[in-house]
């Protein structure tokens, strides 16, 4: 698993937004359509996700600073989104092996990242993950 942005809003207007898009989204919902070839079950919110970081499974500091990288390029684009009014959700969800070994996880985030997040109006989210092979 990589950094994926995520954004998201229950009235979003995704299709005027991926035209300015820096990158192709991994994937993109449409508030009502389909989730997958089960039309039973529906997407809830419109919005997109996106690659910050190909780090797969990598260090967590070593995701950070591919997306301090990725902010730095693309934060008008990243502002510009926070501005809208139909986007309720911007997260930044790193994704972390929780390794081998039992017990503690430790991450650690800076002051100066953590403030960057803040200005930009952006949800850091760390998603756990089983080691590889685990049932």
């Amino acid at each position: 698993m990589s950094t994926v942005l995520r954004v998201y809003g229950e009235h979003f207007r995704v299709h005027e937004v991926l035209p300015t898009c820096p990158l192709k989204p991994d994937s993109v919902s449409i508030k009502g359509q389909p989730r997958d070839s089960d039309a039973a079950q529906v997407h809830a919110l419109s919005g997109f996700n996106l690659c910050v970081s190909v780090l797969d499974w990598e260090p967590f500091e070593a995701q950070i600073d591919d997306s301090r990288e990725f902010i730095a390029e693309h934060e008008d684009w990243l502002r510009s989104l926070r501005r809208r009014p139909d986007i309720d959700t911007l997260i930044l969800d790193f994704g972390v092996l929780q390794g081998e070994r039992a017990g503690t996880l430790n991450l650690f985030v800076s002051p100066s990242f953590s403030g960057l997040l803040s200005e930009l109006g952006i949800t850091m989210e760390i998603s756990l993950y089983p080691p590889t092979g685990s049932g």
